[in-house]
């Protein structure tokens, strides 16, 4: 199971959905494209640091502003969009 925890400060995206075997997982392949995608985008950015693992992205937002805000709101929407679509692939944990 993918587990995304979210937080002010942080998100952590791990594990893997086994919806199907490695390379035809359809749930993997999408929530990594949006990770993938916004750790390229936020690379370059001071606030924001990036740790990537085997199976495990980890963000840390230091600050966050008007264009980063924007941009979780976009992720987060898609990352709820799957694990609303896959439950017993994917869960999503939000802390306030």
């Amino acid at each position: 199971m993918i587990k995304i925890e979210f937080s002010k400060s942080s998100l952590l995206v791990s594990g893997h959905a086994n919806f199907a075997p490695k390379g035809k997982d359809i749930v993997c392949a999408a929530v990594s494209a949006l990770v993938t995608g916004s750790a390229e985008i936020w690379k370059d950015l001071p606030f924001v640091k990036i740790s990537v693992k085997k199976n495990s992205y980890s963000f840390q937002f230091l600050e966050r502003d008007e264009k980063l805000d924007w941009e979780l709101k976009f992720l987060l929407r898609h990352l709820k969009i799957i694990a609303s679509n896959y439950p017993k692939c994917v869960k999503f944990i939000w802390e306030e």
